[in-house]
């Protein structure tokens, strides 16, 4: 098998691509919008599809990543009622972005580290990772933990 690695810079915005020679396949990610997943292309009876999409031209000028691609929905991926919510004994109070409520957490539009990416004989790769208190420290004091994700 043969597998491929490679970023397009895109006007500043650079855009990771995943590559599988054998069978076609490939995956776009926006590591600087969210590390969204907005292209994924598989094949299925005999032909490539797109299965994730955005709309045209949205890695150009990304916004609503709820409704493009799959945004990471991160520390908390639904609702959280009137944007508060109490741990041991404090409460915390979220950015209602969709008042009176909050929604989707912090990671979705965030620009992620990009910690690895890389292609060998067996797999492409693309390994991101978001921390609170580095890419949206805006949000420290709404969160009871400096919380860390790592997606590969």
């Amino acid at each position: 098998m043969s597998f491929r690695a490679h970023v397009n810079p895109n006007g500043g915005r650079p855009v990771y691509e995943l590559l599988d020679d054998a069978t076609g396949a490939t995956a776009r990610i926006l590591p600087s919008y969210g590390f969204n997943l907005f292209d994924l292309r598989l094949p299925a009876a005999g032909t490539i599809r797109r299965v994730v999409a955005a709309r045209e031209d949205w890695e150009k000028s990304p916004d609503k990543p709820a409704r493009n691609g799959v945004p990471i929905l991160f520390p908390y991926p639904g609702r959280i009622a009137d944007a508060k919510f109490s741990f041991e004994g404090k409460t915390y109070e979220l950015p209602p972005a969709k008042p009176p409520h909050a929604i989707h957490g912090f990671a979705h539009e965030a620009s992620w580290d990009v910690v690895d990416h890389s292609a060998d004989s067996n797999k492409a790769r693309l390994k991101g990772r978001f921390q609170i208190s580095k890419q949206a420290p805006q949000f420290s004091k709404c969160w009871p933990a400096d919380a860390i994700l790592e997606i590969e």
